[in-house]
Order: structure tokens, then sequence, then C-alpha cells
């Protein structure tokens, strides 16, 4: 993959008309490095081509989403090839404001429930068959999952929050797996990262990053709402949410499985690249929720 200088080469070469005053970079993302140019243009490039392969149906999926002129932001991807016709990178115009999770303290829950509500029930209804998106969510992904958790994490946890997990994971499989969801297009990663707030106007302005989009159970687009924000403000947003299903069924899905797993995404990345952790108080959120639950 290129390097930095190759990038912003990349991006003068495209647009050699674009005066680059101001010159962001943005590493930190699982799945693409950002370049954001004068505050205004942001360069997209995938980390990997696996990664560079699902560009195309993100695009297609957010046209259609722009169809349905949802009252959030979501990015118009601009697609830029080299000479071979490889993807490169996006570029889309900035959507101004911070992630909603270093605004924790000071969102309107009101407002930002009905917008979060318009645009869940807005995407959760396109029809899937025009995407090109597949399912990733099977029973060998949750299976898969758990061996992983299993194989990299328990070396470093003691025997009762191994049981905690054990026990959160196999009534997950005997509760779900059986069940019969009406499947729909989720944007896969709403989590507080991927919600745009703009701190000065006090609302919630945008969704971004779309790449783990897929077929799935709408209840799994609630679960970084669930995790990042906590279950009252989950229930508000699915108050203004007109799905397919009794959001009371969504949400027990949610409180009990799906917005607890996050945890173990980040806990898996940061073994994956060497970071410090503290295990056991990183898990200590998990098993609060859990006593939540359980009472």
């Amino acid at each position: 993959m290129m390097n930095t200088s190759e990038k912003v080469d990349f991006i003068q070469k495209a647009f050699p008309t674009l005066k680059m005053n101001e010159i962001m970079e943005n590493h930190r993302g699982w799945d693409n490095d950002i370049i954001m140019i004068n505050h205004s243009d942001v360069f997209r490039f995938p980390k990997n081509e696996k990664i560079a392969s699902k560009i195309e149906i993100e695009k297609q999926l957010l046209d259609l989403l722009s169809e349905k002129e949802p009252l959030l932001s979501i990015p118009a991807y601009k697609l830029l090839n080299d000479k071979n016709k490889r993807l490169i990178c996006t570029r889309h115009k900035y959507i101004e404001g911070l992630p909603m999770i270093q605004c924790h303290d000071q969102i309107n829950e009101n407002e930002t429930a009905i917008l979060l509500g318009d645009f869940l029930t807005k995407l959760h209804s396109i029809e899937y068959k025009k995407t090109g998106l597949t399912t990733i969510h099977t029973s060998s992904y949750w299976n898969e999952f758990y061996s992983s958790i299993k194989k990299e994490a328990f070396p470093f946890l003691n025997q009762a929050e191994k049981n905690n997990i054990n026990h959160l994971f196999n009534r997950f499989f005997k509760t779900f797996s059986n069940m019969e969801i009406n499947k729909c297009v989720i944007h896969g990663d709403l989590t507080g990262a991927n919600m745009i707030y703009h701190a000065e106007q006090n609302k919630l302005t945008g969704i971004i990053d779309f790449t783990d989009a897929q077929i799935s159970d709408p209840a799994f687009d609630f679960a970084g709402i669930y995790w990042d924000f906590g279950a009252a403000f989950t229930k508000k947003v699915l108050s203004h949410y007109e799905g397919q299903e009794n959001i009371d069924s969504i949400f027990h899905r949610v409180s009990s499985f799906y917005g607890l797993q996050p945890i173990f995404h980040e806990l898996l990345y940061s073994i994956k690249n060497g970071d410090k952790i503290d295990f056991h108080a990183s898990l200590a959120k998990l098993f609060k929720l859990q006593e939540t639950l359980n009472n």
C-alpha cells in the first residue's frame, strides 16, 4: 500500500487545481486511512484489497439511501482509480462535526433519537436485492468469533470472567440461532465513532463509514448505540424507528447480546495490534451491563 507522501501525490495528480493549504491525516481506523484536505475534502484509502473490494458496493448503497432523503448527511463518494482501473481511494465532502462519542455529555438526546430513528428506518427499508450486499453475520461467523475470543483473550482472563463470557455466548446461540428474523440492509458499524455531531450547533449531522454494511438482523444496528450511550437512549431511538418488527423484540436482542459484544471486537483488535490493555477493567462495563440485565 502507498505511504502518506504517495497518497498526497496521487490526490494532487488527480486534482491538479486543488490547492492543498492544510493536510490532516488519520490512520487510526480499522479499514481506511484518511487524508483530509483544507478541512473540506475527505479521501479514504482502503488498508487492504479486501476493503477496497467493498467500496463500489458501499457507493451503490449510499446512492440508494440518498434517494430516500434521510435527515442526516451521508457521504457521496467519488471513486478514484489508477490507470489499471484499480481502486485507490474515495473522495467525499467533509461532514462537519466530531464523533458523537466525544460529545457524550452534551448531546440533545430527544432530537438525536429522532434523527437516528429516521436514518435507520430508511436504511433498513432499502430493497437489499439491489445492493449486492451479502450476509456476514452467519452462524459460522458467530462461532468463529467466539472461538477467537477463547483462543486470543481467555489466556488473559480469570475463571469468573471466562464463565460470564461463555454464558453470554451460549445463551445467544441457544436463544437466537433458530429465530426467524426478517433481515435487511444494515450499517454494520453504527457506533459513536461513526455518528458525526456538531458541538456548536448541538446537533447530530451525519453518519459515515458504511464499509461493514451487509444483510443482517436489524437489531445489530442498535448495538453500538446501546454500548456507547446506554439502554435508555437506545429505547428513545427505537421509539422513532419504523421497522417491520416489534421494537421490544429488537431491544431484547440488543440488550442480551448485540449491545454487549462490541467489547470483544475492541479486545481482539488490541491483541492483534499488540496494544497494551487492562482486560479486567475493559470487561467491567460488560459485566455491569449483564448484572443490570439479570436484575
